[in-house]
């Protein structure tokens, strides 16, 4: 799985300015003028809309509103006549903050719908400009909104066109069936309302084959299984769960049909199994995946750590990689997406519970990508040792170096500064191993993207990439291919360009 984070600083653009003005918010907006220095909170009651002025950059209009635990309300805050680009908060009644948005409205319009207090207690909403430089005048509404249904635990069932909330444990997965006809098509959403929870689907067919899953196809780290035609007629089964189980919290369930159907004459899995095989310890085994699934065998003994490298070789297709092992008792134990140097994965320093028959099971993480890929099976727990660099954070104008051992990756964050709309980088590096290149990805914030590719070859440096997001990059490090010889060092430069625009 891709790394994939993100954050918003809230502070850091009041900082900027050196001043945050408070002010006093009247119902009905006056003449310009400076703010009070003592603001005076207005109150708001469901149902109330007024209007505000921000006069000069870096004022905040205040307003407290009282509301019990589990009840909803919605806020918008929207340009009275002007070109505002407001910013609404919340801040609960212990004053940390629980709600926030710029552009959820319509254009630049900030809106928090449905949103459902956490506690009972007196709320603090703060308006105020983008990057508390934006002025003009607002009109804000404040009205009750419907709770979301309570959260299911442990599924149920759910039709076609539907939406539920699940509620789901760490190590739980959630299984809600539907009736489906052949050549029905199906978008199946699950999407996190809590921060913490990393989804997972997966669809079942009425045979209880695995047809499909996701991981991260939707936004962030939420799963989308989108388009799918069914392949026969009957119950169908979706389950809901965090990736690896390891993770837990509320979820919304979206099962989505599309207009018409198509024609379905021989139903047929999507994924088939095309070649089995045995691979030993220090072994590297290689295949080509087009839609299936391979499966390599193993005896192992109890308490033997091992660690499984999965790569992309070397062709004219592009391959993301998916890992899994499966126990003598063809229990999944362990998966992994990304663990590996970028779409490559990896499990690393797996102790085996018991003594017996083991399988790997190698696949696309989705079926729009295919290619060779080498499998290699070690005996004991490779985790690299970081000798110079291992990561850390990188800022405008920095050099880092770094030397890369066997299966490292050096992660360095670039929080973007505010103002900056490009960076140009340069990267010099020496592969110490046989064969071996030194490469990097640039990461999207959200980590649904990979902006800049370095494969090792010949470069202009420095390169320019435009930066399109707010938050925290990513650039990821590793000498290429990753074996026990792999190696390298380098160094990354990082310039920025500025801008005023938003």
């Amino acid at each position: 799985m891709v790394l994939r984070r993100y954050a918003y600083l809230f502070i850091a653009a009041a900082l900027a300015f050196g001043y945050v003005i408070l002010s006093a918010v009247g119902v009905d907006a006056g003449s310009p003028q400076s703010p009070p220095s003592q603001a005076t909170p207005t109150p708001l009651n469901l149902g109330d809309t007024v209007r505000g002025n921000i006069v000069v950059p870096g004022q905040v209009d205040i307003y407290v509103y009282t509301g019990e635990a589990g009840s909803a309300i919605s806020l918008s805050v929207m340009a009275d006549g002007s070109e505002f680009d407001p910013v609404i908060e919340v801040y609960g009644p212990d004053g940390s903050l629980v709600a926030f948005d710029d552009d959820g409205g319509d254009g630049y319009n900030a809106m928090l719908d449905t949103f459902v207090l956490p506690a009972t207690g007196q709320y603090r909403i703060e308006v105020r400009g983008y990057r508390l430089r934006s002025t003009g005048a607002y009109v804000l509404t404040l009205t009750q909104a419907t709770p979301p249904p309570t959260p299911v635990v442990g599924g149920g069932q759910i039709a076609i066109g539907e939406s539920v909330r699940g509620d789901l444990p760490v190590g739980q997965r959630d299984t809600w069936t539907f009736y489906g006809e052949a050549g029905q098509i199906v978008t199946i959403a699950m999407t996190a309302e809590d921060t913490d929870l990393d989804t997972y689907l997966e669809l079942r067919g009425p045979d209880g084959s695995t047809l499909a899953e996701d991981d991260d196809g939707g936004s962030g780290l939420n799963s989308l299984i989108e388009g799918f035609v069914l392949p026969v007629t009957g119950m169908y089964t979706i389950i809901a769960r965090s990736y690896g189980d390891s993770s837990g919290g509320v979820y919304t369930l979206d099962l989505i049909g599309a207009e018409g159907a198509v024609s379905v004459p021989t139903p047929t899995p999507p994924l088939t199994t095309s070649q089995q095989g045995t691979i030993q310890f220090g072994q590297t085994v290689s295949g080509y995946i087009s839609g299936q699934i391979d499966r390599w065998t193993f005896e192992g003994e109890a308490g033997t750590v091992i660690t499984i490298s999965l790569e992309a070789a070397s062709g004219d297709a592009w391959l993301d990689t998916y890992l899994e092992l499966y126990g003598p008792d063809g229990r999944l134990l362990i998966e992994n997406d990304d663990g590996g140097v970028f779409f490559n994965s990896l499990i690393q320093g797996y102790q085996l519970p018991v003594t017996g028959q083991y399988t790997i099971a190698v696949r696309a993480y989705n079926t729009t990508s295919w290619g060779p890929y080498n499998l290699t099976l070690l005996s004991g727990d490779l985790r690299p040792t970081p000798i110079g660099g291992g990561g850390g954070t990188l800022g405008c104008g920095q050099t880092v170096r770094g030397n890369l051992g066997p299966f490292q990756v050096d992660t360095w964050q670039f929080p973007r500064p505010m103002g900056t709309d490009s960076i140009w980088v340069s990267f010099d590096y020496q592969a110490t191993g046989g064969g071996n290149v030194v490469v990097f990805a640039f990461e999207r914030p959200d980590g649904e993207g990979v902006l800049f590719w370095y494969d090792g070859s010949e470069a202009n440096w420095p390169a320019q990439i435009p930066l399109e997001f707010p938050g925290t990059y990513w650039f990821e490090v590793a000498a290429f291919p990753m074996g026990l010889d792999s190696s390298g060092s380098y160094a990354l430069t990082v310039e920025c360009s500025q801008t005023t625009s938003k």
